[in-house]
């Protein structure tokens, strides 16, 4: 059978990721429940942006010619820049701000203009998730030539990991115009030389089979994890993940890979029962990860289209966003169906 568990992973990411944009953006109240539910769908910000990588590599890998995957390659990335540029300043021009209190420190601030949206000081749509894609499209060109080129590649990717943990956590640079840079201070960017890492870490599962090596990856991570419990508890600092995720801390990333390799074995139980209602899931759970870029900007479209017509009633985000997510997948259904029946034709 295929391995298609990057896909659920992926699925998985982006729901979850889109019920935190819905929890945030309606102006619920946050109990501890809720908190709790929100620290968990924050992990799977770090699979949405690492995984990205199995979908290049699946995608350019197969070019003969490197040049043509690099030109493809810096094409997506300048057509994912323009979307980024393109709706901010549509919404700029036309959304009336009042409808949405958040932006209201960027007015006060005065950085509410052209200016500071296309210099990354301010932002109109919380999507610089996109701007981090561009920059990893970027530099894939180089990773991608290590693995076609590099008998030793997978040991070129694990001194580079080891190269970014010393520099990012244990080395402490002078400020300058270069560091702020890459640490992208006083911007609203992701800081690239701290999500690099994961993405590296990724790219090296990748390369030594993940879902083969997967009691090993749980084994490790899963050691790494309770040693940093062990630190969290020794030194009286919470357990919650989202205070390491901006600046993306260790504890955040090894508790990220050693859950997701809980749920990749979760899948694989599933997987095996092989009947039709978990082979439709599982369906859409590759569906929407091919489409995963597509489900990701027109969600937030849906979400200021709706904020923008029904304030003070946001809430209604709960059923305009899973409505359009319903319209999407009945809209695709003949490829839920194929799939799924090729499913039922494996013995899984």
């Amino acid at each position: 059978m295929k391995n298609y568990f990057i896909s659920y992973l992926k699925w998985i990411a982006i729901i979850l990721i889109m019920l935190v944009h819905l929890i945030n953006w309606s102006d619920m109240p946050i109990d501890t429940f809720l908190f709790a539910f929100k620290d968990f769908c924050h992990i799977w910000t770090l699979y949405f942006v690492a995984l990205s990588w199995s979908l290049i590599v699946i995608a350019y890998g197969k070019y003969d010619s490197l040049w043509k995957a690099n030109k493809k390659l810096l094409k997506r990335a300048v057509i994912l820049f323009g979307i980024y540029i393109l709706y901010s300043l549509v919404k700029f021009q036309i959304f009336d701000f009042s409808k949405e209190p958040f932006y209201q420190s960027f007015i006060d601030a005065w950085k509410f203009d052209i200016l500071s949206i296309v210099t990354f000081k301010t932002y109109v749509v919380p999507i610089t998730i996109l701007l981090l894609w561009c920059m990893f499209l970027f530099i894939t060109p180089i990773i991608l030539y290590i693995n076609k080129k590099f008998k030793y590649r997978k040991e070129i990717i694990l001194w580079l990991i080891s190269l970014l943990v010393y520099f990012n956590y244990f080395v402490i640079f002078p400020r300058n115009t270069i560091t702020e840079m890459l640490y992208w201070e006083n911007f609203i960017l992701y800081w690239f030389n701290l999500w690099l890492l994961p993405y590296l870490i990724w790219i090296y599962l990748w390369m030594i089979w993940f879902h083969k090596k997967r009691l090993e990856a749980l084994i490790f991570f899963g050691i790494l994890t309770i040693i940093f419990w062990i630190y969290q508890y020794n030194q009286n600092l919470t357990f919650y993940l989202d205070p390491y995720m901006f600046p993306l801390k260790p504890y955040f990333i090894t508790s990220c890979f050693f859950i997701m390799y809980v749920f990749i074995y979760i899948l694989i139980w599933i997987s095996k029962f092989n009947n039709t209602s978990i082979n439709y899931s599982l369906s859409i759970l590759k569906l929407i990860w091919d489409k995963t870029l597509f489900i990701y900007i027109t969600h937030w479209i849906i979400i200021d289209i709706t904020i923008w017509i029904f304030r003070p009633n946001a809430t209604i985000i709960w059923i305009t966003v899973p409505v359009y997510l319903i319209w999407f997948l009945y809209y695709n259904r003949e490829k839920v169906i194929k799939f799924k029946n090729e499913l039922n034709s494996w013995n899984i």
